[in-house]
């Protein structure tokens, strides 16, 4: 990967969470405004590659509702799935490779 040359892929259930976090949660006022989530919620919505919800599976992750993420990002042959999640981060099946915020900033 070179400079900004990637793709995101998210479906409508990641985008309602991301939504429901910046907009509904009070203790990240402390780090994020309410005024200014929701323009940065419409940007996202803007810039990714938005594509339907995955199936639902049992694919053995620890929180069994981060499941869609992993059938997300399979269904779209992505590289990575970029998440501060611990059950995601230390799962040992991890296919595509889990990778924290920071180290995709490393990468890019």
């Amino acid at each position: 990967m070179t400079g900004a040359d990637f793709e995101v892929v998210m479906c409508p259930e990641l985008l309602a969470e991301i939504t429901e976090v910046l907009t509904k949660r009070e203790r990240l006022r402390q780090w994020i405004s309410l005024e200014d989530a929701k323009p940065y919620v419409e940007m996202i919505t803007s810039l990714v590659d938005l594509v339907p919800d995955p199936p639902d599976e049992d694919l053995g992750v620890r929180d069994s509702d981060d499941s869609y993420l992993v059938s997300l990002a399979r269904a779209h042959n992505c590289d990575f799935i970029i998440t501060g999640d611990k059950d995601l981060l230390e799962w040992d099946r991890q296919e595509p490779k889990c990778i924290t915020p920071a180290l995709f900033l490393e990468l890019t």
